[in-house]
């Protein structure tokens, strides 16, 4: 197993803890099993975006030594997600919360809708999301791009879809947008090695507050200082 990446069962706990934290600060984050003893966490929320973000991270921002691409960017030649047999579809009861980060266009209403799964392709964890209007209909991935905050959109332009696009969702068989996870493991092998106190149980927390921000999410500190 590469360095920066966890088991699936690693990812089974991790996603346990998270959610009782969740549950703890009212933050809205949900699990579900999924089929041969899978988990996954989701969490769905409306906010009214402003006329401008910062895409800056609750608890931290990505690390100086990390450029963005290595977090997010994927080469043509990476595998695909292997995709699973499809889940009867679930029902997420509207929320709304603050921590779901706000983009960029004035006075707009989105529901956001992320889910966190396990890629046994990459051991490493994937974000999936969509966003909605107000009248519900979805947005286009033309429009996601968009939306991501005002300090990504230059390097977005030059590299929307090696880092963003629209997959097949492996548990619901749906459209959703993808972060892609291709570095995903590189980078948390560098965290991990560069940070004295690492906690596994912080996998999850520092993970999505570094590659949250670019699709409007953001994470509580108390991920980190309650575990």
């Amino acid at each position: 197993m590469a360095a920066g990446s966890i088991t699936q069962g690693e990812f089974s706990r991790i996603v346990e803890t998270f959610v009782d934290i969740s549950n703890k600060i009212d933050d809205k984050w949900h699990m579900e099993s999924g089929i041969n003893n899978t988990v996954f966490m989701h969490k769905k929320c409306n906010v009214i975006s402003p006329s401008d973000a910062s895409g800056s991270s609750e608890i931290s921002n990505p690390p100086k030594n990390v450029p963005l691409e290595r977090l997010t960017k994927c080469s043509a030649s990476d595998p695909h997600e292997q995709n699973m047999e499809t889940l009867v579809e679930m029902e997420i009861a509207d929320e709304s919360d603050s921590s779901c980060m706000p983009l960029h266009r004035e006075n707009e209403t989105y529901t956001y809708e992320y889910h966190v799964l396990y890629s046994e392709s990459y051991q490493v964890p994937v974000l999936y999301f969509n966003v909605f209007k107000k009248d519900g209909k979805l947005l286009s991935l033309e429009d996601v791009w968009k939306l991501c905050p005002v300090s990504y959109q230059k390097y977005m332009n030059e590299n929307k879809w090696a880092t963003l696009s629209q997959q097949e969702h492996p548990l619901l068989g749906r459209p959703y947008f993808q972060l892609h996870p291709c570095h995903t493991s590189d980078l948390m092998s560098q965290i991990m090695t560069n940070t004295k106190t690492y906690n596994i149980k912080n996998y999850l927390a520092t993970w999505l507050s570094t590659v949250g921000p670019l699709v409007g999410l953001s994470i509580s500190p108390a991920y980190i200082t309650d575990v």
